[in-house]
């Protein structure tokens, strides 16, 4: 994001929503849009062994940029955001192939629920969609094609920190304060998205920029404390973990099905910032139908909402591997200006969880309304404090 200091955050226990409005200022690309051939860097995935170690992976020796992705500790997945923000599109070419490719890894969710399934399916975004604006249109979308042949092979050793495109670094001389071309421009993306409330919003931001530094890092960790002490016993403590719903007769079950699923696509809103996968919801959108007529009826799409619908519902259960939990629970928390001491921290989540948190809430809005009313409970458009 253009105005923000970025670093990973487990958020374990709390949900710092997702802002629309403050949606990725990069300049995304879009199908019509191409570099100029001086730009162009040789399709080759590999690593540059000269290249310096980026800043997303100071601070972890025990990495580098011939790390594979599948080697990465999920607690670490906050590396993640250190790697440049993905298309906003999915080329009709390649449609069919990335559902199929995504279904494959969603089934070895449902059939063998191990780490490593659910780490492949995670990474799958952040594989396919890697945006590097340095080559050339057609060379982004030859790369997408080999990666997607790599992935229905489950070839995976290929998929290294070196082999996707990284943020560029901003230190202390940067510049403080968008310019107004680069406002004009961000909110010309929004229009032609048809994102018309989003574009006014934009051209009356402030226009300060949140400049990285140890100091931000400091001011974004003390907006998220450490949990203290619950007050509860080792025996309460672990009741809790061993609470099994399914057998609590007198709690009724959420139950994700694909009709809410479509209705959260169609109702979200294009060029909101993703969270660390980098899934953006246009991508899904395309995937599952979205405002296709007749789509549902389709082989491939049945199964892709099938199954995509099989995942949010173990997401909403918690019916994940325990070592994987970090990989939902964390975000990406970002500084953004709120006055000339202070920064307003601002928390992306992974797009399944988001899902799977918009489906809860609206199983349990009477609930809520009822027994949270006059509270911010975080389950609301304009967040919680």
């Amino acid at each position: 994001m253009g105005n923000s200091s970025r670093a990973a955050n487990d958020a374990i226990g709390g949900q710092a929503p997702s802002r629309e409005q403050y949606a990725d200022q990069t300049d995304l690309q879009d199908e019509d849009h191409a570099h100029s051939p001086d730009q162009h860097r040789p399709d080759d995935d590999q690593p540059d062994p000269d290249f310096e170690i980026p800043s997303l992976l100071r601070g972890f020796p025990e990495y580098s940029l011939e790390t594979k992705l599948l080697d990465v500790d999920p607690n670490h997945y906050g590396i993640l955001a250190g790697l440049s923000n993905s298309i906003t599109f999915i080329p009709e070419k390649y449609v069919r192939k990335t559902r199929k490719v995504f279904s494959m890894y969603m089934q070895r969710t449902i059939d063998d629920p191990t780490e490593l399934s659910w780490k492949k399916f995670f990474l799958l975004a952040t594989i396919l969609f890697d945006n590097d604006s340095t080559r050339l249109l057609k060379d982004r979308k030859s790369l997408l094609m080999s990666r997607l042949v790599s992935l229905e092979r489950d070839e995976w050793d290929s998929f290294t920190f070196g082999s996707l495109s990284k943020k560029k670094s901003r230190d202390a001389s940067s510049a403080t304060a968008f310019t107004t071309d680069e406002i004009n421009k961000a909110a010309m993306r929004y229009v032609k998205v048809g994102e018309i409330g989003k574009a006014f919003s934009k051209l009356k931001q402030d226009r300060r920029k949140i400049v990285p530094s140890r100091e931000v890092f400091r001011q974004l960790q003390q907006k998220h404390p450490s949990p203290g002490d619950s007050g509860l016993s080792d025996e309460e403590i672990q009741s809790i973990y061993d609470y099994d719903i399914t057998r609590d007769e007198d709690v009724e079950a959420i139950r994700v099905d694909a009709n809410i699923i479509e209705t959260v696509l169609r109702k979200s809103r294009n060029l909101v910032a993703h969270g660390l996968d980098k899934t953006r919801y246009e991508h899904l959108k395309k995937l599952f139908g979205v405002n296709v007529p007749g789509a549902h009826n389709l082989p491939d799409v049945a199964e892709f909402r099938k199954l995509f619908t099989q995942v949010i519902q173990r997401i909403v259960n918690a019916d994940l591997p325990t070592s994987v939990l970090p990989m939902f629970k964390d975000l990406e928390s970002i500084a953004l200006p709120k006055n000339d001491e202070d920064i307003r921290p601002v928390g992306l989540q992974v797009i399944y969880r988001k899902i799977a948190g918009t489906v809860c809430q609206s199983k349990t809005y009477q609930f809520n309304k009822e027994h949270f009313q006059n509270l911010q409970y975080c389950t609301t458009k304009l967040g919680a404090h």
